[in-house]
């Protein structure tokens, strides 16, 4: 780390991205059920902190 940088981790720094990441999907699909978006999160998802980003959204 260079200084200007935290390192945080847990699910109070997973929620705010995962909530970005559903919102992206339901701007997509506006009438997508929650249990489905909850599936397509987890079908993107990757262990030991991969990042679902706006680019992976996008190709769900």
């Amino acid at each position: 780390m260079d200084g200007n940088y935290i390192t945080m981790s847990g699910a109070s720094m997973a929620t705010p991205l995962i909530s970005g990441a559903a919102a992206l999907l339901l701007t997509e699909n506006p009438h997508t059920r929650p249990a489905e978006i909850k599936r397509l999160l987890l079908q993107k998802a990757k262990p030991f902190g991969g990042l679902l980003t706006a680019e992976v959204c996008r190709t769900i």
